[in-house]
């Protein structure tokens, strides 16, 4: 496909037929592609910039935009300095000026605008910043004309194509990781296990296994290989790995020391075992469509993960820090969570205010330090700004101490007395559960204190020794 798309003399893009939302979204559109102050001025003072918003998100969110061949045929139309002209309905604009628009629906002052339109609202924030055209870049993560596969995985896991096996086959011609074989005759079992067998022989890294986040698993796949359908028990809102943050090393620098058995099923990896889960909460899943309801039912989820918390570590101001980072997997970037440095006090003013039985759920708000107060927002849509971020987080996970006393973030199907382990060449430490001689992989985990590799030194010293002997797993 490649080839077809770097040969041909023109590439157009079909978005649809145009319709109101289309017509709408155009003006938009117009206005945003050279992006001077004064378009941004007439966005700023149109008193019917939301329903403009709306018209573009619709727009945004066609089904051309999810499919995972269209990356091949943008990105590869637009080699050799050629142009790729986009058409809804009659309207039409070329790639670059549909890319210039989306660019500059992040200048700030149209940032500013979307948080006043949509204070509740992240997913539609994203989609109108980082949806449409940016959807179809070739990786987030790799800067490459020819990125890595995996960086293309990560990328593109949420697109759709009617064969599985396109999930990975079709970002394979576009990717510098040449040796990843694309057999149709293989079952999709047949193409996940190679894949993810090939990658981690190539890259020596066990990343790709964290990709996997114990959710439904109808290929009967081993648990270190990644469904790249990214299927879950939960499809409305998609788990959020620790790969988004691009800033965890928990084995250091080092490379995977690992194994496969002959018929790929079984992944033998070296690491350590730092420490195994004692008590745990239920797990949080983002659930309803009522906005207060939504709120209530994140507060709820937190009056839990705060209680097992404090029981056990004191609600100190050092401890504070310690549950709120862990409670949404570390620190995010302000861009994205601006309020994530006042989280613990926005919930409890919160939980005052919504949660009539928060004494009856046993929630007791701690002291907080007077400078951390003063910079709460005062408006309620801030402050439901701030669980609806901290929520799509916490979305399919579990909080939970380990026997060590280590606050955890933990996939939903973790359970007491799983394993909280290191892998040589991973990023994150992983959930292991022991079944009888070997081990299944439950997921990645973040793990206050550990993030950045500070266990390497010890098992460094001395691998042969305690608290951190090395061993292999045998990951079924």
């Amino acid at each position: 496909m490649r080839n077809i798309y770097k040969q041909a003399k023109n590439v157009y893009v079909w978005l649809g037929e145009a319709d109101a939302n289309s017509e709408r979204a155009w003006g938009l559109i117009e206005n945003l592609v050279n992006g001077t102050e004064t378009a941004i001025s007439t966005i700023v003072n149109d008193e019917a910039r939301k329903d403009k918003f709306e018209a573009l998100k619709v727009l945004f969110r066609r089904a051309y935009w999810w499919r995972v061949w269209v990356i091949q045929e943008v990105n590869c139309g637009r080699e050799n300095g050629r142009e790729v002209q986009v058409f809804c309905g009659e309207r039409q604009i070329t790639w670059t000026e549909l890319l210039k628009m989306s660019e500059n629906m992040k200048k700030k002052e149209i940032r500013d605008l979307l948080v006043i339109e949509y204070p509740n609202d992240p997913t539609s924030i994203y989609s109108l910043t980082g949806g449409g055209p940016l959807k179809l870049e070739l990786s987030d993560y790799s800067n490459s004309a020819e990125p890595p596969l995996m960086a293309l995985l990560y990328t593109h896991m949420s697109k759709l194509s009617s064969d599985p096996k396109d999930k990975v086959y079709a970002l394979v011609g576009i990717s510098s990781t040449k040796k990843i074989e694309t057999d149709y005759s293989w079952s999709v079992y047949d193409a996940y296990v190679n894949t993810a067998w090939r990658l981690i022989n190539i890259t020596k890294c066990l990343d790709l296994i964290c990709v996997s986040q114990n959710d439904s698993n109808i290929y009967n796949l081993p648990s270190w290989v990644p469904d790249w359908e990214r299927r879950s028990v939960h499809p409305n809102h998609r788990v959020m790995g620790l790969h988004i943050r691009r800033m965890f090393k928990a084995a250091g620098d080092s490379v995977s020391v690992c194994s496969f058995s002959d018929d790929k099923k079984i992944l033998t990896a070296r690491g350590f075992i730092v420490d195994s889960i004692s008590e745990i909460t239920t797990p949080f899943y983002m659930e309803g469509d009522d906005k207060e309801e939504k709120v209530i039912h994140t507060l709820k989820a937190f009056i839990e993960w705060w209680a097992l918390f404090s029981y056990t570590k004191g609600n100190g101001y050092s401890a504070q820090e310690e549950f709120r980072r862990t409670m949404c997997g570390g620190d995010w970037n302000a861009d994205y969570d601006k309020h994530h440095r006042t989280r613990l006090p926005i919930f409890c003013s919160l939980i005052k205010d919504l949660c009539a039985d928060s004494r009856l759920l046993g929630f007791t708000p701690p002291e907080f330090e007077e400078s951390l107060i003063n910079e709460v927002p005062k408006s309620t849509e801030d402050k439901y700004a701030a669980i609806s971020a901290a929520s799509l987080r916490m979305h399919s996970k579990c909080f939970a101490l380990s026997k060590g006393e280590r606050p955890c973030f933990t996939p939903r199907a973790t359970k007491s007395g799983d394993l909280i382990c290191v892998l040589l060449g991973c990023k994150y430490p992983v959930i292991l559960r022991r079944i009888e001689k070997h081990f299944v992989l439950i997921g990645e985990a973040y793990i206050d204190g550990i993030m950045g590799g500070e266990l390497m030194d010890a098992f460094g010293r001395d691998p042969s020794k305690e608290p951190f002997k090395a061993m292999d797993f045998n990951i079924h």
